[in-house]
């Protein structure tokens, strides 16, 4: 059954790391110009951007612009817990 967003990122890291990195279930992985592109689909937004961040890499979403704003939403909450420490 298709899922809602189909998601496309440019992990900027070679596709050997990006391998040992993200499981093979979790989509395809594509050699890029800067890295390699991930593509997925998943229903839960907040879920890949909490992924992507657990990566630890420099990245960039081409698509959907809604993870764009799962990952600042994200970021901001990780601002907020930190700021109380």
């Amino acid at each position: 059954m298709p899922r809602r967003w189909p998601v496309e990122v440019l992990l900027a890291l070679p596709p050997e790391e990006v391998r040992r990195r993200v499981p093979a279930a979790y989509g395809t992985l594509e050699p890029a110009a800067g890295g390699t592109t991930w593509r997925c689909q998943d229903d839960d937004l907040d879920g890949v951007a909490r992924f992507l961040i657990g990566l630890g890499c420099r990245l960039r979403v081409h698509q959907p612009p809604q993870l764009r704003e799962a990952l600042r939403r994200i970021a901001r909450e990780i601002a907020t817990v930190t700021d109380g420490a």
